[in-house]
């Protein structure tokens, strides 16, 4: 838990119902009483062309969304060394078309509606809860609750079989009585439209972390699953998404059921420190900013972008009397990197918690700047991660110094991924890493790039 100036960061637990945007009436032209339209057009440059009887036109402006440019293609290795070859990058989203309605001749409404985005997300949104036997003041095992959301990431319609995505504090309780890990073992899952008890659906919880706040469940076998319409979510990378986008979350507010609130990205990624779910842990956490109303009972639940794709998982928010409407979503980038080392080590097998390859050094941002992009007309920000110490017998001791700038991860073998380190979150692609996989880190060294190759360790994994 963070404070500042009396300003505490709260976990929440929550999910979501359905929204609709309803926009200012504008009238943009008028017509003579004699006049009546007899036709309508868009033009190529997304114009409205409006003809009346009387012959007379109008050209309205724009009314539809633009498509969004295409993403860049990556650079080929350097020669010398058969680098891998960098890959396209992805197509740009197309804006979606503004929704013109017209009555009596006048424009009422040119916008961009995300009903149908929000309609797709719900059928991959659910409701979580979360039992366990706890000693009341008195001492006494008195059976509690919580309450949250979470998101399906995979499922199998023929085998009822399902992953769903949630938070660590949502299915923890430090005290409970029934376990040792702290861990639910009566966890229930709701889909959209099924809240009633005898719609329950049993989940089995396959690992997580505390640290990250991030776990995963396995549903097996559910007659829902194989015959409800659900989906599993469209996921975005957060490396792609910058301050002011439009944003919607959906959770359980409150534990009263499905619903949706909106807003925009406020900070595209900071770290704060909180505590963790034991309520005595500090934690440093990752995390994305946004005006999105967010409420006890939305935890573990989506963040979306306005075209339906996750860019995070809501698990925290300020609370005070003085501040409104900053919440705090895990970024779907982190998400994803968490969600499949648990896949990796967890599903299936005794291990509970993520494994987390650490190469024992402490990095330290220096010199962050920002730079206009002329061509995506957005502002990029960049760090240099620098390596402040080593840890003596860490698998860098000898190999990588003070002063070394990290500019580049490349990982070959079970994994293979390579990624410029352009900001210091980016080092988080190590825990992609597995058992057996060579790291090669490239790093500034004396206004030389140096390539440094690691064998990653049983020794060097730690749980997180």
């Amino acid at each position: 838990m963070i404070k500042k100036t009396n300003v505490k960061i709260f976990l929440f637990i929550t999910i979501i119902l359905s929204i609709v945007f309803t926009f200012t009436a504008c009238s943009l032209f008028s017509r003579g009483e004699n006049e009546s339209i007899i036709s309508s057009y868009i033009n190529q440059k997304g114009e409205l062309i409006v003809q009346y009887s009387s012959g007379n036109t109008k050209n309205l402006g724009v009314v539809v969304g633009k498509d969004g440019a295409d993403g860049k293609d990556g650079k080929d290795g350097i020669d010398g060394k058969d680098g891998i070859d960098g890959k396209d990058g992805k197509d740009g989203i197309d804006g979606k078309d503004g929704e013109t309605i017209i009555q009596d001749g006048n424009i009422i409404s040119n916008s961009t509606s995300i009903t149908k985005p929000v309609a797709e997300c719900i059928q991959s949104a659910v409701v979580i809860q979360s039992e366990f036997l706890v000693p009341d003041q008195l001492g006494v095992p008195t059976q509690a609750f919580s309450t949250g959301s979470g998101v399906i990431y995979d499922f199998d319609k023929e085998t009822g079989n399902a992953l769903v995505v949630t938070n660590y504090h949502v299915v923890f309780n430090t005290n409970d009585l029934n376990t040792i890990d702290g861990i639910s073992n009566n966890i229930e899952v709701f889909l959209y439209g099924h809240l009633s008890k005898n719609q329950a659906i049993s989940a089995n919880y396959v690992g997580g972390s505390m640290q990250y706040d991030l776990a995963l469940l396995e549903i097996k076998n559910s007659d829902l699953i194989k015959s409800e319409e659900i989906k599993k979510v469209d996921i975005r990378s957060s490396d792609e998404v910058y301050v002011g986008e439009s944003v919607f979350a959906i959770g359980n507010p409150k534990a009263e059921g499905f619903a949706v609130t909106s807003g925009i990205v406020s900070v595209d990624s900071e770290t704060i420190e909180m505590k963790a779910a034991d309520e005595i842990s500090k934690i440093n956490i990752r995390v994305m900013r946004t005006d999105t109303p967010i409420n006890s009972g939305n935890s573990g639940g989506g963040l979306f972008d306005e075209n339906g794709y996750l860019i995070g998982i809501v698990n925290a928010k300020y609370f005070d009397s003085s501040i409104d409407n900053i919440g705090y979503a895990i970024p779907s980038s982190t998400m994803v990197t968490i969600i499949e080392n648990i896949k990796y080590y967890c599903l299936n097998t005794e291990t509970k918690n993520v494994q987390r390859p650490l190469l024992g050094i402490t990095v330290e941002i220096k010199n962050p700047y920002s730079k206009y992009n002329k061509e995506t007309g957005l502002v990029d920000l960049y760090e240099n991660s620098t390596v402040v110490s080593v840890t003596e017998g860490g698998l860098a001791d000898g190999k990588l110094f003070e002063g070394d700038i990290l500019r580049k991860i490349e990982i070959s073998g079970i994994t293979n991924l390579s990624v410029n380190v352009t900001r210091q979150y980016k080092i988080e692609a190590l825990i992609n890493a597995r058992l057996g996989d060579i790291v090669t880190i490239t790093v500034e060294r004396n206004g030389e790039l140096v390539e440094v190759p690691f064998e990653i360790t049983r020794a060097c994994f730690v749980p997180a």
